[in-house]
């Protein structure tokens, strides 16, 4: 899925365009679209965002921010293109300060039932 963010940015990107490809690469007879890391890695130069961000550690930091703010691993997984819910796991980074939390909220209405 993509954001509000991301949509306006790609309309702006396609401002008058009617065809052809969104990242054309200038090499392919077809004029497909070039790999994803070399296109990210043109448009990180052309911003002149540090060469330490990379595709890879966007990626992450998304689906790290999915899980923690959905817990839905299943909606994760399928957004990142993953087979297994295996490969989830480098994304979930169990805080057990919110486990401790729920635990009380149950305790505490189960002391106002009794």
């Amino acid at each position: 899925p993509m954001s509000e963010r991301v949509m306006d940015a790609l309309l702006v990107r396609c401002a008058g365009k009617r065809e052809g490809w969104m990242f054309p690469s200038p090499k392919a007879a077809s004029g497909h679209a070039q790999i994803p890391e070399k296109a990210f890695r043109e448009a990180r130069e052309r911003a002149g965002i540090d060469s330490r961000l990379v595709l890879y550690t966007c990626r992450h930091s998304f689906a790290t921010y999915a899980m923690a703010q959905t817990g839905n691993a299943f909606a994760v997984g399928k957004a990142m293109g993953h087979a297994n819910m295996q490969s989830m796991a480098t994304y979930q980074h169990p805080e057990l300060d919110a486990i401790r939390e729920v635990i009380d909220r149950r305790n505490a209405n189960q002391e106002r039932v009794n």
